[in-house]
């Protein structure tokens, strides 16, 4: 008969810990790959309520979970790491098992696309 698993808070933070980690590593090796520069993690950020990725003008909170929540909390977070006004505020979120998300605030997003809309 098989053990059964003990999980308790400590191993399921560390857990938890270890996945948001993975999935900065993996935002900053996609950024690296497609923005031809190095982009790395902000090491320390969880500790000073810092951004996980910086890629000026952008600040990124990146969230790796096993089911995704909570996406205003996330935007609100990733608001509160903004270093100056000209900074903005995105999420890269992925589930277990699915690709990469980003969200971000209706008006940057529109911002961003204004150029590429054909008006008819």
């Amino acid at each position: 008969m098989a053990k059964p698993i003990i999980s308790n808070a400590k191993t399921r933070g560390k857990r938890n810990r270890q996945r948001g980690q993975e999935g900065e590593r993996e935002v900053a090796a996609i950024l690296t790959d497609h923005l031809n520069y190095k982009v790395n993690r902000l090491l320390g950020q969880e500790r000073d309520k810092g951004s996980d990725i910086s890629t000026p003008p952008y600040r990124w909170e990146i969230k790796r979970r096993k089911r995704i929540g909570l996406l205003y909390d996330w935007i609100d977070e990733s608001i509160e790491g903004l270093q100056n006004a000209s900074e903005r505020p995105v999420v890269a979120f992925r589930g277990d098992g699915k690709g990469w998300l980003v969200t971000i605030p209706l008006l940057e997003f529109i911002r961003l696309i204004r150029e590429e809309i054909k008006h008819e």
